[in-house]
């Protein structure tokens, strides 16, 4: 488990963005969308509806990212995937998919400009991870927004292909959050809320051990290092996990929450995981 699914980035430098995009992050406000239900203006979400199949949405203020795939029993995939620009505010929204599948590229950044406009495209057949950045930006100018977000491959990891696997969150209110990470023998959910004026974020995190033959474990942590975890090796037992951690628009105020199902055994320890990542987006666009 060395990629991360889902991170939120603001003011940073640009060469890190987008590879072959002229752009660059900045600080100013974009679209003033209210962060309410339906559907969530904040989220970064992806599960599996079957065997084959999942879908995800990533979305942010003006912008949502939405698809599904199919993966075969070696785990190659394909993609059908449709960015919106949500918002009548002058400014466009796009996504750049990528995948770490040797030679395989998706043609660069797909981008419509207009409220209600929409551009689909779907992919070639690959056998990798799919990822990539949602943004939205004026015509030509400086991005404002991006979120990051990583659907790991199945080909290395067949159990992923299983009903249910995903990871993810999306903000309800303008300061509560839920989110999840469930794979086969383990199962993480929980919800949040944002501090006032960048204060402390505080967490409610159930774990669930879900197999017979396999621990699971739960893992809440952010760039500080505070970290919180449960662990669990009996069937059908939970345990409720409470913190608080760091707040504020920062990289080290993102929640990195992960779960992990682990093979019992005197002398291999093998930690299957999926994992999120949880930007503090309390109070912006």
């Amino acid at each position: 488990m060395t990629r991360k699914s889902s991170r939120w980035w603001r003011g940073v430098a640009a060469a890190a963005v987008m590879a072959g995009a002229a752009v660059v992050l900045s600080a100013s406000p974009a679209s003033a969308i209210s962060n309410t239900l339906p559907p969530p203006v904040w989220e970064n979400t992806w599960k599996y509806s079957s065997s084959t199949a999942f879908s995800f949405t990533v979305s942010l203020p003006g912008v949502r990212f939405a698809g599904t795939g199919t993966d075969s029993p070696s785990g190659a995939r394909t993609i059908t995937a449709t960015v919106t620009d949500t918002a009548d505010d002058g400014r466009c929204a796009g996504v750049n998919p990528a995948t770490d599948a040797v030679g395989v590229t998706f043609g660069g950044i797909k981008e419509t400009c207009g409220g209600g406009t929409s551009v689909t495209f779907s992919t070639v057949s690959f056998t990798g991870n799919f990822k990539g950045k949602v943004f939205t930006r004026p015509a030509g100018g400086n991005v404002y927004g991006l979120l990051s977000f990583y659907i790991p491959a199945s080909s290395t990891d067949p159990e992923l292909r299983t009903t249910g696997t995903g990871a993810g969150w999306w903000y309800n209110t303008t300061t509560n959050f839920d989110y999840y990470a469930i794979r086969p023998g383990a199962k993480l959910t929980g919800y949040g809320t944002d501090g006032l004026n960048n204060g402390p974020r505080s967490t409610t995190t159930t774990v669930t051990s879900t197999a017979a033959t396999r621990c699971a474990r739960g893992t809440l942590n952010n760039a500080s290092e505070i970290q919180s975890t449960g662990w669990l090796c009996s069937p059908a037992t939970t345990v409720t996990l409470t913190h608080s951690f760091v707040g504020g628009i920062n990289p080290s105020a993102e929640l990195h929450v992960v779960a992990c199902a682990v093979g019992q055994s005197s002398y291999v320890v093998l930690a299957r995981c999926v994992e999120a990542w949880i930007p503090d987006v309390n109070g912006q666009f």
